[in-house]
């Protein structure tokens, strides 16, 4: 099946997961988003996590984390 990575078409295996499509598009933005230095978002620019199910036909892009993970939180703790 195929996905898209930053615009570019990415070929994965049946039952592949984020982190497989992105492997196959950068290693280094793989390390990078290990890292947390970068996020994985979909097409409405909701982070995606590597280990996300792959359906086919998925837009991803590799953005620019701007401090970090915590900077995910919505504030709103329970």
């Amino acid at each position: 099946m195929e996905v898209e990575v930053n615009g570019e078409p990415v070929k994965v295996f049946s039952g592949a997961r984020v982190r497989h499509a992105i492997m196959s598009y950068s290693l280094e933005d793989y390390r990078l988003i290990n890292a947390g230095k970068r996020l994985v978002v979909d097409e409405a620019g909701n982070e995606v996590q590597l280990g996300g199910e792959l359906t086919g036909r998925e837009k991803l892009t590799i953005v620019e984390a701007s401090g970090g993970r915590e900077d995910l939180q919505d504030g709103s703790q329970g």
